[in-house]
């Protein structure tokens, strides 16, 4: 994500699961370092996990992960993995390049992401 991403992540928010935190596998006032934690370390993005219990703090993320359920995995009819793979896939390839987003002002994310990466080198061309 931080090579793919157009800017600088500046915080990443993620709830208590393993695969984001050993915060509850570990000694808890020594907890053994997480890959996710020194990954952000070395980029200086901050990690917060949110409370244990609230999800609702996660909403966004909340929803994608709802909709991925009602709009591919319901859906599927995958006969392998490989072929869940390439559906997936197509999935994602319609959800950033064509399908518009109300939030995004009716255009793609990926529109979204190209406007904003012009806006970015607009604005350091001008400040130089």
């Amino acid at each position: 994500m931080i090579l793919a991403a157009p800017f600088k992540i500046a915080r990443l928010q993620t709830d208590n699961g393993v695969e984001f935190t050993n915060y509850f596998l570990s000694h808890i006032d020594n907890p053994r370092p997480h890959i996710l934690d020194i990954v952000c370390d070395e980029n200086g993005i901050r990690h917060r996990l949110i409370p244990p219990g609230e999800k609702e703090l996660n909403g966004l993320v909340e929803r994608s992960h709802r909709a991925d359920d009602e709009e591919f995995y319901h859906r599927t009819q995958a006969r392998s993995i490989s072929h869940l793979n390439e559906l997936l896939q197509q999935h994602n390839q319609f959800r950033n390049y064509q399908r518009r987003r109300k939030p995004l002002g009716w255009r793609t994310p990926n529109e979204w992401l190209e406007e904003y990466a012009l806006l970015q080198t607009t604005t350091e061309s001008k400040a130089a």
